[in-house]
């Protein structure tokens, strides 16, 4: 869901003094459902993984490996589904 809040604000500056009153749009978006199912997989699988590169699709891990490049050897990213890699510290 997002909620978009509207608040009015004047701008000013030092050298040419008050602005024309200015609509500033501020939109809060929800955080990803998927990213924050990784962010948790990690932590909670941190030290058997530490130092290790993962990529994971929200909770579930698709692959490791000890570096980037032999990480993304083993998946396939184009697929169209998102995919969180990160390395693990």
């Amino acid at each position: 869901m997002v909620k978009k809040h509207t608040r009015t604000s004047v701008l000013t500056t030092q050298e040419e003094g008050t602005l024309p009153e200015t609509k500033i749009t501020l939109v809060k978006r929800s955080p990803d459902y998927n990213t924050a199912l990784s962010q948790n997989w990690i932590k909670t699988n941190r030290d058997k993984y530490r130092g290790r590169w993962v990529v994971l699709e929200g909770d579930h891990l698709l692959a490791d490996a000890d570096s980037s490049e032999k990480l993304l050897k083993k998946i396939d990213l184009a697929d169209g589904r998102g995919k969180f890699v990160t390395v693990v510290y």
